[in-house]
């Protein structure tokens, strides 16, 4: 699976893969929010607009966006919005990333977040 942070206008986004072990972690921390009243999500404009998990075509769902609070799932025909209100699994997105960026790219991620 590829995340990519959804941060930049004109420059290509940053993007890593998962692990399987990271992987099997996201799927677990899936299964236990609540869903949610399906609503659009704003993230007009520059600057942090999300995480997306994508290439998960033999997984549980297709593609998510995971932005302040709220998680869309995508399935083959359906997309339904989960609540994740602590933000657990856009923070621990971001720590994925640890590995993979540089200390400054990933430290302007973590200051757009907030």
């Amino acid at each position: 699976m590829r995340v990519e942070a959804d941060v930049f206008s004109g420059v290509p986004n940053p993007c890593w893969d998962l692990t399987e072990s990271e992987i099997h972690r996201l799927v677990e921390m899936l299964q236990n929010l609540p869903k949610k009243k399906t609503q659009l999500l704003e993230t007009i404009g520059l600057g942090y607009r999300g995480f997306y998990v994508s290439e998960a075509m033999d997984r549980p769902f297709n593609k998510l966006h995971v932005y302040r609070g709220t998680i869309e799932v995508t399935y083959a025909d359906t997309v339904i919005q989960l609540a994740d209100k602590d933000r657990k699994i856009e923070y621990w997105l971001l720590g994925t990333s640890k590995q993979h960026l540089s200390g400054d790219l990933f430290n302007k991620i973590c200051s757009l977040m907030e």
